[in-house]
């Protein structure tokens, strides 16, 4: 019986620091996660009604250094993570699509993102429900239509070892990241 590990065996030179990243990603979006989580149930705690005769409290019209706050923050914290993970991967693989795809799918990508924003908060907000479930559905033909046939799992036994030899061979050819 194999012992249970969260990670599996180590595959090639830069698994350690592909480890390392995504147990920094899992931290700070639990984090963060339990952090909202706590806020909300704190406000929800302290503002709520305690009776029906209390009155409704004063609407409140914004604060610009708070939301800029709320902002800047992550995004600092979101630019730090990609930093961080590209350092790991300072020249593209054998995988190499090429400039031009590259370039398209990161455009479109971005175009999506920017539509998804203006969409989401548009008042009085009713569609973003609408486009969360969309886009899970979206993702879930893209899974069973074509990706679960070629997702094979993390590498077990034997597969590991085979899959170290091919890395240490494309890196022997290409150049190691470690170099």
């Amino acid at each position: 019986m194999q012992a249970f590990s969260l990670f599996p065996e180590h595959a090639s030179s830069t698994a350690g620091e592909v480890d390392a990243l995504y147990t920094f990603l899992v931290v700070v979006c639990t984090g963060m996660t339990i952090l909202i989580f706590c806020a909300v149930f704190f406000f929800a705690m302290r503002y709520r009604r305690k009776d029906e005769n209390d009155p409704a409290p004063k609407a409140i019209r914004g604060s610009l250094p708070l939301e800029i706050a709320w902002s800047v923050i992550p995004f600092l914290i979101m630019l730090g993570m990609f930093a961080w993970g590209t350092s790991k991967w300072p020249t593209m693989g054998p995988w190499n699509m090429g400039r031009g795809p590259y370039m398209v799918i990161a455009v479109l990508a971005i175009i999506s993102m920017i539509l998804i924003f203006v969409i989401g908060i548009q008042p009085p907000n009713q569609w973003a429900l609408y486009i969360t479930v969309g886009f899970v559905i979206l993702t879930a033909i893209v899974w069973f239509a074509f990706e679960n046939r070629r997702f094979q799992g993390p590498p077990v036994g034997d597969l590991i070892k085979r899959r170290q030899a091919e890395i240490a061979a494309i890196e022997a050819k290409f150049g190691s990241p470690a170099e």
